[in-house]
């Protein structure tokens, strides 16, 4: 059975274009009518949108559930669909006998916790430790002329 199809990213770049579209007719409004018109007709589109949405959810919920078979209508199907002909119901015993008694063979662990053959690179900690003091440097600098910068102020 095929799953549906994802329609993530359509929808994404759906919202994406539609909150491009709203910030275009936006700044279109202001630019022609004033802020006031602008932000009033923005929150309409808004307010229409959100009505659609709701609109849209309420048909879905007031759908009927899809209809699946009972487990009493499946079981009787499937005992009536035997997958074995009736001449060859013996044979498939005697194989389903052999392989319950045959001894279990040991199941080699996953490689949970393992190393993998392949050796790993080692961290280099220079370049770890060399990071670490230009970024505390970077940091230190810029509290330092945070702190002269306020003094400044404050003089």
């Amino acid at each position: 059975m095929r799953s549906p199809p994802d329609y993530s990213p359509p929808r994404a770049f759906l919202i994406a274009a539609l909150l491009v579209g709203a910030t275009a007719l936006f700044r279109w409004i202001e630019i022609n009518y004033g802020l006031f018109w602008a932000f009033g007709a923005t929150g309409g589109l808004l307010l229409v949108i959100a009505a659609i949405c709701a609109a849209l959810a309420a048909g879905r919920l007031k759908q009927r559930p899809p209809h699946f078979p009972g487990l009493a209508s499946r079981l009787r199907v499937a005992v009536k669909a035997s997958p074995i002909k009736p001449d060859r119901i013996e044979s498939a015993g005697n194989t389903a006998a052999a392989i319950l008694r045959a001894p279990a063979s040991p199941v080699m662990p996953a490689s949970r916790g393992q190393r993998s053959a392949r050796p790993r690179p080692a961290r280099d900690n220079r370049n770890i430790q060399a990071g670490l003091i230009v970024a505390a440097t970077l940091l230190g600098w810029a509290a330092t002329r945070r702190r002269q910068q306020a003094r400044r102020t404050v003089s």
